[in-house]
């Protein structure tokens, strides 16, 4: 029920025109940047792993024919990646220290010149290099002894030195890779990523200690080596030659044994440092991993313990296996109802932020909730810094739990609420027989308490089925952010006049279907019409004017 009365929306200031970047030029945030930088990443992951593995191509048989013309076409595509990289970074925004994002082309230009390009640039040139002495040795591969052949040949020496270069590029890349993880939002995620992470590592570590104990052979006595003594099988094989020194490198860091060991005083000097590298960071791998496996455990701990003495009382009680069952299925619908979303005010760290970010979260966070509405998504596009003012200060957030009511019969409402999860149930109690009306996510009610002085319900709305989490609009607070504001305000004193008009037709007319007046396929033509004549009186009044 409503008694009517016409807002009067003063309007005496125009909104600011901003002007944005340029379409071409990335957030560091956005999702093709993300999908780049982890291209990037699976190919410093081939390098961290081809590289070293150099080594093995001196004296075995090396990769085999086929693989060797996928890793020429993959080293052709990297460097193509890697030079697009080059001018991508001048078109990618950076963020700044105090939490902007800042997208100038010229200022980020500015930054990269004097950051990473020093990095980025050399070693892109380096890679070109690479792989034109590759392409250009097919005379010295076909037995020719020219000068050219010669200086071709010191040529891939020098490049093969120069790829271990590639690997600086982690330097940046991993700190763009920390930025992009922190959009996981899954506390269990997060864990098992880092999980993950650690045990790479290790693998990575025992990998490279692997290539350097083979690399040992070329460095040391021809017929005095591990290799050579304790070799039983072919030693140009590649495959067993590489498998043979992983197994090595693996051993020093687990109590496992194998037959191979060294044979002299080059190899004894690189075992010895070898276990005394493994005693430091290994125990400190272990430790990591261990701490990791049990935050993920921990995540969990709180429901195992409340089941564990659910477990232990039934046991001491003798308690039917029927009735064990029935109480746990309604214990499980009970967590499925109590399951409460995160409200801004439950983030404390969120306090921290600079307040332009503060608001920024705030914005991000209530403008998908209200742009649901027909109005608030037609205010936003008018307006945008109003519907940004509205989301910071002109909102709360409140949650209903299971089987608990919002408002009651004859009560004074003064906000509109949105369900952002679970649903509530209106209980119109002047008529018993009239069906509950349920109001489910994503949709609001109350709307008319916006628009009226006086709004009041027949009855309460409940949460019958599960716990509810709303988001506030206060009529008083949309009126003091929209008051002086002359696009919006023009358009909402409209809306407000037709919305009254229709609401008080339909309690009149009495369609059920419709009863919280509600329908947004209604509110949208409302909003459109309301438009509509806003343009259509700016454009009349820049006529004259």
């Amino acid at each position: 029920h409503s008694n009517s009365k016409k807002p009067q929306l003063a309007a005496n200031r125009s909104s600011s025109i901003i002007i944005g970047p340029p379409n071409w030029v990335l957030h560091p945030g956005s999702k093709c940047r993300m999908l780049w930088d982890f291209i990037g990443a699976t190919f410093l992951l081939h390098d961290v792993i081809i590289i070293p593995m150099q080594v093995f191509e001196m004296s075995t048989t090396g990769w085999p024919e086929s693989y060797r013309n996928v890793m020429v076409i993959a080293e052709f595509i990297a460097c193509l990646f890697w030079s697009f990289d080059l001018f991508l970074s001048f078109l990618t925004g950076y963020y700044t220290r105090n939490g902007y994002v800042e997208m100038s082309p010229r200022r980020i230009a500015c930054s990269y010149l004097r950051g990473w390009f020093g990095l980025d640039f050399p070693v892109t040139m380096l890679d070109w290099v690479s792989i034109f002495f590759f392409f250009s040795s097919s005379s010295d591969d076909r037995g020719s002894v020219t000068g050219f052949a010669t200086h071709l040949r010191s040529g891939k020496i020098i490049t093969r030195v120069t790829r271990l270069l590639r690997l600086l590029r982690f330097v940046k890349l991993n700190k763009s890779l920390i930025e992009h993880v922190h959009i996981i939002n899954s506390e269990y995620v997060l864990a098992v990523i880092n999980l993950m992470r650690l045990i790479m590592i290790l693998v990575i570590f025992g990998h490279y200690i692997a290539c350097g104990w083979y690399g040992l052979t070329l460095l040391g006595p021809e017929d005095q080596n591990w290799m050579v003594v304790s070799a039983k099988h072919d030693i140009e094989s590649m495959a067993y030659s590489y498998l043979t020194s992983l197994h090595w490198s693996l051993t020093q860091f687990t109590p496992a044994s194998m037959e191979v060991t060294p044979f002299n005083e080059l190899e004894r000097v690189y075992n010895i440092v070898v276990i005394l590298v493994a005693m430091v960071t290994f125990s400190s791998f272990v430790s990591s991993i261990t701490n990791t496996m049990t935050h993920i455990r921990r995540i969990n701990a709180e429901r195992n313990k409340e089941e564990a003495a659910i477990r232990r009382f039934f046991s001491q009680c003798n308690i039917s296996s029927e009735l064990a069952s029935r109480v746990w299925w309604v214990l499980q619908q009970k967590r499925l109802h109590v399951d409460t979303r995160l409200k801004v005010s439950d983030v404390p760290a969120l306090r921290l932020l600079p307040v332009h970010i503060f608001n920024d979260v705030l914005a991000e966070t209530h403008a998908p909730i209200l742009n649901r509405h027909p109005l608030f998504q037609c205010m936003g596009q008018m307006d945008p810094e109003a519907m940004h003012e509205l989301c910071c200060f002109g909102l709360f957030e409140q949650s209903v739990p299971y089987s608990e009511q919002l408002y009651r019969k004859g009560q004074t409402v003064s906000e509109m609420f949105f369900v952002v999860k679970g649903m509530l149930e209106y209980h119109d109690l002047s008529d018993a027989e009239a069906p509950r009306v349920p109001v489910k996510e994503g949709s609001w009610a109350c709307e008319v308490a916006l628009w009226t002085n006086q709004a009041r319900l027949s009855g309460p709305f409940v949460a019958d089925t599960v716990s509810c989490d709303l988001v506030m609009v206060p009529a008083q607070r949309l009126k003091e952010v929209v008051g002086e504001r002359h696009h919006s305000a023009g358009m909402l004193a409209r809306y407000a006049a037709l919305f009254l008009r229709r609401f008080n037709k339909a309690n009149i007319a009495y369609i059920p279907e419709n009863r919280l007046f509600n329908d947004r396929h209604i509110l949208k033509q409302m909003v459109h019409m309301c438009r509509l004549r806003t343009l259509g009186s700016k454009t009349f009044t820049s006529m004259l004017f």
